[in-house]
């Protein structure tokens, strides 16, 4: 991973099918996020966020995994500008919610 590129890792007590449905709805929904392929087969979100005050704009990329109890989440995001810095804290304020 590059300077500007971010990993977070979660797990959540759903199933993946279950979880990678609820994520892909939801990210269809948000404003300024923009799909640009959801595998069920691999439980993949591949998607693109704007530009913003704070950021020239993300590639992210979610993976949904099996794991006992539940599912394993990994998010990766990097900037499109390989310069842009501030896309760290940004991930960090936006994806904890």
């Amino acid at each position: 991973m590059g300077f500007a590129d971010q990993q977070l890792q979660i797990q959540v007590p759903y199933s993946p099918d279950d979880t990678f449905n609820a994520l892909k709805a939801v990210m269809e929904k948000l404003p300024k996020v923009k799909v640009d392929s959801a595998s069920p087969a691999t439980r993949t979100v591949a998607a693109e966020i704007g530009m913003s005050l704070w950021s020239w704009g993300e590639n992210i990329s979610i993976s949904v995994v099996p794991v006992e109890g539940g599912s394993g989440v990994t998010v990766n995001s990097s900037s499109k500008v390989r310069t842009n810095v501030l896309n760290g804290a940004k991930m960090q304020r936006i994806l904890p919610r």
